[in-house]
């Protein structure tokens, strides 16, 4: 997925480490997400991504982990560490069990 719409993969390849998906636990987050349209309950879960090129990751993309698809409800750049490491928060939305 690239910019939230299905195609072919964008042309460049980059080497993006990310820490294992956890649960979004800042009441903040949750509720920014509530009031951009979604009345639903849903699970959300969050994902720290890094590399040493800028990550474009936006609102609508997609996080595909182990062949199930995560719809991107919300990204929060970092500050680039010291070492040239670009980071990035991305909260997902956890749509199947």
């Amino acid at each position: 997925m690239s910019g939230g719409k299905r195609g072919t993969a964008p042309t460049s390849d980059v080497t993006i480490l990310c820490t294992p998906m956890a649960v979004v636990t800042d009441d903040e987050v949750r509720r920014q997400i509530r009031s951009q349209g979604l009345d639903a309950p849903f699970e959300a879960r969050q994902i720290f991504a890094g590399s040493t090129a800028p990550i474009t990751v936006r609102k609508g993309d997609h996080f595909v982990l182990g062949g199930r698809i995560f719809p991107i409800r919300a990204t929060e750049e970092w500050p680039m560490f010291p070492t040239g490491e670009h980071m990035i928060r991305l909260i997902l939305e956890v749509v199947d069990k």
